[in-house]
């Protein structure tokens, strides 16, 4: 009677052994499989975060490109093209004569370095356009529809890009060497002011440039 009581319970104990075997197993395929999804989830944003960013180099590319070709046009086409699309004379704030000359100063500030000076400021500004500050805000605002310090700033990013461009070898250099560079005081504010009018960080950037320039 003991003999078949032990065989009853080892036949019941393997059945259990068996059943957590079973439970065992099904909760690996079910974590596997959860697993397997999540590695999927994340490859796909992952590449679709990817898109994005390459979009939006290609973008920062093609802006630069059109820049370029907004630097070739005269003072004079942009003041008769802004003053026929945008403004009446009874709102203009000076002649159009002087907003030419203005203008003529203003591009040629912009095709310069002058921006890229620790602390410049919108009176350094002033003493190259030879006017004054109210005249200066209204230019920039009219005609590059930007405050003072978006302004320079953007000046300043378009600068590095163009600069990384033209000299590739530069590309290996570190971020606070070309903060510093294009005028920034900081590189945590080159990175932020970098990544608010690109949509990229400058390392990402970098990076995908190499690759273009690699291909």
């Amino acid at each position: 009677m003991q003999y078949k009581n032990t065989i009853a319970l080892n036949s019941s104990q393997q059945s259990k052994n068996l059943s957590q075997q079973k439970e065992i197993k099904t909760y690996f395929i079910i974590a596997s499989l959860i697993l397997l999804i999540l590695i999927l989830i994340i490859i796909v944003l992952y590449r679709r975060r990817q898109r994005v960013l390459y979009k939006n180099f290609k973008e920062i590319l093609d802006k630069y490109e059109k820049t370029e070709a907004f630097a070739d046009k005269t003072a004079s086409e942009i003041s008769t093209e802004s003053s026929i699309d945008t403004h009446s004379e009874k709102n203009k704030l000076i002649s159009e004569e002087k907003e030419k000359v203005l203008l003529e100063k203003l591009e040629d500030f912009e095709n310069g370095t002058e921006f890229t000076a620790h602390g410049f400021t919108l009176k350094n500004l002033n003493v190259i356009l030879d006017t004054n500050s109210k005249y200066t805000n209204y230019i920039i605002k009219t005609y590059r529809e930007k405050s003072f310090n978006d302004y320079i700033n953007g000046l300043k990013i378009k600068f590095i890009i163009r600069h990384l461009r033209e000299n590739p070898e530069h590309l290996k250099y570190k971020i606070n060497y070309l903060s510093d560079l294009s005028g920034f005081t900081t590189h945590s504010h080159f990175t932020k002011v970098f990544t608010n009018e690109t949509q990229i960080s400058p390392s990402k950037f970098i990076s995908m440039l190499k690759k273009e320039n690699f291909n």
